[in-house]
């Protein structure tokens, strides 16, 4: 049985995943979510996540 590690956006206001995408192998959760927020119209949205996120990457 294989496993898939996803990341996923969550908008707190519906209460729901507006989109997800899988962790490839060889890549990590931030590579994965810098891929993920090129492919999602969040343009002037404030973003949470943990401390992992914490880097100027995510800043800019």
């Amino acid at each position: 049985m294989s496993t898939v590690h996803l990341l996923s956006l969550f908008l707190t206001e519906n209460e729901g995943v507006i989109n997800q995408m899988a962790v490839e192998p060889g890549e990590n959760e931030i590579t994965t979510a810098l891929r993920l927020l090129e492919n999602s119209a969040m343009d002037g949205e404030i973003i949470t996540g943990d401390a992992i996120f914490s880097q100027k990457k995510f800043a800019q």
